[in-house]
């Protein structure tokens, strides 16, 4: 009796170790939203829409992490902070072979791909981080949605 009542306490003192370490903290929190912004800008130019379906089609990309592009600093990210130029990428663990289909941001109206202004090494940290901060779902006509 004694031996099971051991057992069950190290199996319980086991589960809460498991949990405090796997939750609560920032990084298990749930992506921010897409601003609305800069899904309609993405939905509603032709060009962008084609370069979603190239995406889909030919990358297999499902979904993205949709914000803006934070350039000041060592290195840019995406947040929420609406300082920034809306930009959309494409999650994968390792920089996509196609450089330019990482994603792109919104530069007088227009998409442009980051890899005309970011180094290779900066895009494939871009990428691997949107796979957590994926905030959008791709579908197959190119367009973006929450989710």
């Amino acid at each position: 009796m004694i031996f099971a009542v051991g057992i069950a306490t190290l199996l319980v003192a086991s589960l809460i170790v498991i949990l405090v370490a796997s939750g609560g903290s920032d990084e298990t929190a749930l992506a921010s939203p897409a601003p609305s912004e800069c899904l309609n800008n993405w939905n509603d130019d032709d060009a962008a829409l084609v370069q979603g379906r190239h995406n889909r089609t030919f990358h297999q990309y499902e979904s993205a992490q949709v914000g803006y592009l934070q350039s000041a600093g060592p290195e840019p990210r995406i947040s929420n902070d609406s300082t920034g130029t809306c930009a959309v990428v494409f999650g994968r663990a390792d920089l996509d072979p196609e450089a330019e289909a990482a994603g792109f941001s919104e530069v007088s109206g227009a998409w442009v791909p980051l890899s005309e202004g970011y180094a290779t090494n900066v895009l494939s940290v871009l990428q691997a981080e949107a796979i957590a901060g994926a905030n959008v779902t791709l579908s197959s006509d190119g367009e973006l949605a929450p989710g």
